[in-house]
């Protein structure tokens, strides 16, 4: 094989890991933020509103792109791009979820308790450098669940 031949190999290699890896951080978060919209609806502190049905919706999304992936080398620069978006819409979202929990704790004189930052949360527990089949089964399991439910 040329060089660079092997450089595409590289580059492709690793343009599917970085998408596995902001699928990988997409999924745990989505999910995590419908629990909590859910959680807040049903504690009567939050109104059904269009919040839930946005998380859902990216939550397909993100699915979508998972199942896509499993039959692709690497997604094509458009789903890259809204993968993208969607990471910042998560972002932005947990971001506030963290700062009502933190004015909450403040006024009640707790402690900041389990407050970490977005990228420390959903990651991988052995980290991202040992994300594994076993991870990426669940992640494509869990997305054909999710596309079943809706």
């Amino acid at each position: 094989m040329s060089l660079l031949g092997r450089f595409q190999d590289w580059s492709e290699r690793r343009l599917r890991k970085s998408q596995i890896r902001i699928l990988f951080q997409n999924q745990c978060a989505v999910e995590h933020l419908i629990r909590e919209e859910k959680l807040l609806v049903e504690m009567k502190l939050a109104k059904e509103t269009s919040t839930l049905q946005d998380l859902l919706s990216l939550s397909e999304i993100v699915s979508d792109a998972i199942l896509s992936l499993t039959y692709q080398t690497c997604l094509e620069d458009p789903a890259s791009s809204e993968l993208l978006k969607i990471n910042n819409i998560l972002k932005a979202n947990y971001a506030a979820l963290n700062e009502g929990r933190r004015l909450f704790r403040a006024q009640m004189g707790l402690p900041r308790g389990d407050l970490v930052d977005f990228a420390t949360r959903f990651a991988p527990a052995a980290g991202w450098d040992r994300l594994s089949d076993t991870e990426w089964d669940g992640m494509v399991h869990k997305a054909v669940a999710n596309l079943k439910e809706s």
